[in-house]
């Protein structure tokens, strides 16, 4: 117990994380936003990737790179998407008095309707007056590029220039968007920086034709941030006899509608130095969003291997052709040992089920997507689980609906027995060891002990218990010990499960 304690002790002090120092010590001195575990090296088919110098293990942080971001969502700052207080709005209240913020707003002051029409062009406005003119001025104007070998930061303009240009066509930003841009170019003249630029409209087009020609590839969708469980696609369902939210770790939300593709995007994000890590399809680290830091954390790397992270498609959620063809949209096909091992050796692949009713599957994920009631949700499930293969990524998301709707009509052991269904499949595409069982694992400590409180049953207790330190267990090596939900369940256990921790 007391060891409890001192880590929970201990997790805590997340609250007052303010820079990536705070997540791992000895940072790289060359690149401020990487672990000095780790080095940055080239070759000319990876081009720049992150090597390991020695053993990382499971749970450490190798990378926190802070970014520039763009919010949507109307309850997290405009700048760092970090959750608003009651009495604050658009801005929280550390980016209402920094310098560099203060800066943006003026020259973004009454264009917001402008550039909303265009997602990417307002991201790569708030881009290039989130860095100094100076640096741009060396970019855009005289071509400096940095040197890899001697190190970057994220906070400077440079980072950009280090990036190589998108393929696809990118249009004259001072001829399609001058419309939108106006009122941006009008404020410059008020703007501390760009004030004293004698030709700032063309430095400015140039800086934005720069970014944009270099970023798109580069830039983040923050879907699932670790912060504030109460919205980002988070479960937010309540029943009647608990305090404590039940199915927030899950993902979905169905207050934000239902979709087989789940999460609705907080703010998008450029994070310079996250973007050296190469995608593998089993990657080696797990990446989260924390407000406007990217983190990974090793699942475990020996010295020498690549610090590799997911880019979306994995092995243990697509098939090979599946995964080529997601990646085939990013621009480029993966070379990983994985994909590699089955294009060579395709006796060893998933071949997917033989034969899929696409039309009857899509009438059943309809009629989920309708909110359902409970019966008529689990009818279309049961349908649904013999037409498609365990491993379907949307049979996973039918069990996390009904879950969620067997919860809001308070029938426990119902959602119970669909999330331990939803477990099974996690199992058989191999994510035995993954945030989504990680989050399930939560959902079930929570679910098992609402039943306990309800039934006085033990053995709820005892399952609430296993399941909690399951997820515990998971969470501190998929997130690190300062983790949000590594927190968020370990004050479950602490503080509702004591007297079983005591007795056992």
């Amino acid at each position: 117990m007391d060891q409890l304690n001192s880590f929970f002790k201990e997790t805590t002090c997340f609250a007052k994380v303010s820079r990536e120092t705070d997540f791992f010590r000895g940072r790289n001195p060359l690149y401020p936003s990487l672990s000095a575990a780790v080095e940055v090296g080239y070759d000319t088919e990876r081009q720049r990737f992150v090597r390991a110098t020695q053993d990382i293990p499971v749970g450490k942080v190798v990378c926190v790179d802070e970014g520039v971001t763009c919010t949507f969502a109307d309850n997290r700052c405009q700048f760092c998407v970090a959750p608003l207080k009651k009495n604050e709005k658009s801005f929280c209240a550390r980016c209402r008095v920094d310098k560099r913020c203060k800066m943006t707003r003026v020259a973004e002051e009454g264009a917001t309707a402008d550039l909303n029409k265009y997602g990417m062009l307002e991201f790569g406005v708030r881009i290039v007056l989130s860095f100094p003119v100076e640096e741009i001025v060396q970019a855009v104007r005289n071509n400096v590029v940095p040197d890899y070998r001697r190190g970057f930061s994220s906070r400077s303009f440079l980072s950009i220039a280090a990036l190589a240009k998108c393929d696809m066509e990118v249009p004259d930003v001072g001829t399609v968007f001058a419309k939108a841009l106006e009122k941006v170019i009008a404020n410059l003249s008020r703007h501390p920086e760009w004030s004293p630029v004698p030709d700032r409209k063309q430095l400015f087009y140039d800086a934005l034709q720069f970014v944009m020609a270099r970023v798109p590839p580069n830039a983040h969708s923050i879907i699932h941030p670790d912060s504030d469980p109460k919205i980002g696609g988070l479960f937010d369902v309540v029943l009647p006899e608990m305090l404590e939210d039940i199915l927030w770790p899950m993902g979905d939300s169905p207050r934000r509608g239902w979709s087989t593709n789940p999460g609705v995007p907080l703010a998008v994000g450029f994070f310079p130095t996250a973007s050296i890590v190469n995608h593998s399809c089993k990657a080696n680290t797990f990446g989260y969003f924390h407000e406007n830091r990217m983190i990974f954390v090793s699942r475990g790397i020996r010295a020498g291997q690549e610090v590799t992270d997911c880019y979306g498609p994995s092995t243990n959620m697509h098939l090979l052709h599946e995964r080529d063809t997601l990646l085939t949209g990013r621009g480029f096909k993966c070379a990983c040992v994985e994909c590699r091992f089955e294009r060579n050796h395709p006796e060893f692949g998933w071949k997917g089920a033989e034969k899929i009713d696409n039309d009857k599957t899509e009438e059943l994920l309809s009629i989920l997507r309708e909110q359902p009631s409970y019966f008529a949700a689990v009818r279309s499930l049961s349908q649904l689980e013999k037409i498609l293969p365990p491993f379907d990524v949307s049979l996973a998301h039918s069990y996390r609906i009904v879950a969620v709707v067997a919860a809001q009509d308070g029938k426990l052991s119902e959602c119970i027995s669909v999330l331990n269904r939803l477990l099974t499949a996690y199992s058989s595409r191999n994510s035995s060891f993954d945030p989504v069982t990680a989050t399930t694992a939560h959902a079930l400590a929570l679910l098992h002990f609402a039943s306990y409180q309800r039934t006085g049953d033990a053995e709820e207790a005892e399952k609430s218990q296993i399941q909690s330190f399951r997820a515990l267990t998971q969470y501190c090596q998929i997130y690190g010990k300062h983790g949000i939900l590594t927190r968020s369940i370990l004050r479950f256990i602490k503080d509702r499960q004591m007297v079983y921790l005591d007795t056992s």
